[in-house]
């Protein structure tokens, strides 16, 4: 069973994971972003090109009763344009503030599961961190715990992957679509262990 508690402004209940239901991860989608095409080279001419490529990878994977956990910058655009991508996507989406979400306030939206700004999974192996931006330590890091994160659009996956266990999952390093938690944990396995992991003694 796995139990996910959140960090925001108020206690939230432990989510548990029920057997017909899957975790995905996923970030940086800027559905409707005309800009991120060209910041990141995406290969669409429009962004409802874009939108309907990435709604559809989406909905490929997660079911209805699928939790996805979106570790911030879902999308542009008035607040009823959010609302109707939204309405397009399978899952109960959990969104993890980033700062685009910030700044539209995405947060005063009834569209999602819970709101705030970082989350741990715990009952892996190890705990898993989720936060819009690289972090340089996290709960239990120093444990070897993992770290996930978006906001950089791969551009930090040369540092991640020598830094420890760390993954960018935003959409740009997934061919545009979530990150199921299971590929989350074999990719951490290449991982190495993290700067300041301390090693518990054995006797």
């Amino acid at each position: 069973m796995f139990d996910i508690g959140c960090q925001f402004e108020s206690d939230s209940p432990l989510i548990f994971k029920k057997e017909n239901m899957n975790i995905y991860l996923v970030a940086d989608t800027h559905f409707s972003h005309f800009n991120i095409m060209k910041y990141c080279k995406r290969p669409f001419s429009t962004v409802e090109e874009m939108n309907e490529v990435m709604i559809d990878n989406w909905n490929k994977l997660v079911r209805p009763n699928d939790e996805i956990y979106h570790l911030g910058d879902f999308g542009f655009g008035s607040h009823e344009k959010i609302k109707e991508i939204r309405k397009k996507l399978n899952g109960k989406i959990h969104l993890i503030l980033g700062n685009h979400d910030i700044k539209g306030r995405l947060d005063k939206l009834r569209v999602w599961e819970s709101v705030q700004h970082a989350k741990h999974i715990k009952g892996l192996d190890k705990p898993l961190y989720a936060v819009h931006y690289c972090p340089k330590v996290w709960y239990n890091s120093h444990y070897n715990s993992y770290g996930i994160y978006g906001h950089s659009h791969g551009g930090l996956n040369s540092y991640a992957e020598k830094e420890g266990k760390l993954l960018d999952v935003g959409v740009d390093t997934n061919n545009f679509k979530p990150y199921h938690l299971d590929e989350v944990l074999e990719i951490m396995k290449t991982r190495p262990d993290n700067f300041n992991y301390i090693k518990r003694r054995t006797t």
